[in-house]
């Protein structure tokens, strides 16, 4: 049995709609996207979202292959009438971003500096508990079996330096400028 949880959940009768979204690191923004047009569609008068990014469960690999964890229909990747979609780009975020930050003027060791100072400035909000509000504390199975309660952001590194950033390889192309560290974990 695990520890007694922190809050408590509202109870909703029955009648209350609901839905789920799953687009991994994109669920929270689609439940608000979803939530603000229930309200401006007139559909609904208030809503109320909640979201969860799980990235480590994400299924990634080479998503192009259809042997690859998600197996897409390959015609939007063959046909010349798809083209202009660029779908190998699209259907990866870290290609995405490697296409914006061909078009957007910066630097690689702009987002290298930008990124220690998000970590910095992430790793200090969590210090004083600027978060604590915002982050659902839940119990997860870890892989031999312990819980441990995960009531914050694992990918903070408060101690990164631009060094550091720097050294590290390129996550998307070898040619690239998207790493682990400058870009959203």
């Amino acid at each position: 049995m695990g520890a007694a949880s922190p809050f408590s959940w509202p109870i909703f009768p029955k009648t209350i709609a609901a839905k789920f979204v799953d687009q991994q690191c994109g669920s929270a923004m689609a439940g608000i996207h979803i939530g603000f047009m229930e309200i401006a569609m007139g559909f609904a008068d208030i809503v109320m979202i909640g979201g969860m990014e799980h990235m480590t469960r994400v299924a990634m690999g080479n998503l192009a292959r259809p042997d690859g964890p998600i197996s897409p229909n390959l015609s939007l990747f063959t046909d010349p009438a798809f083209k202009h979609w660029d779908m190998p780009t699209t259907m990866n975020m870290g290609f995405t971003a490697e296409k914006l930050f061909g078009m957007s003027g910066l630097t690689k060791d702009d987002m290298d500096k930008w990124g220690v100072r998000s970590h910095q400035l992430a790793a200090k909000a969590q210090k004083e508990g600027f978060f604590k509000g915002e982050i659902l504390p839940i119990e997860a199975e870890q892989g031999d079996g312990k819980m441990m309660l995960v009531d914050r952001d694992q990918s903070v590194r408060g101690d990164t330096t631009l060094q550091q950033m720097k050294d590290l390889k390129p996550a998307y192309r070898p040619d690239g400028n998207i790493t682990a560290g400058n870009s959203s974990p």
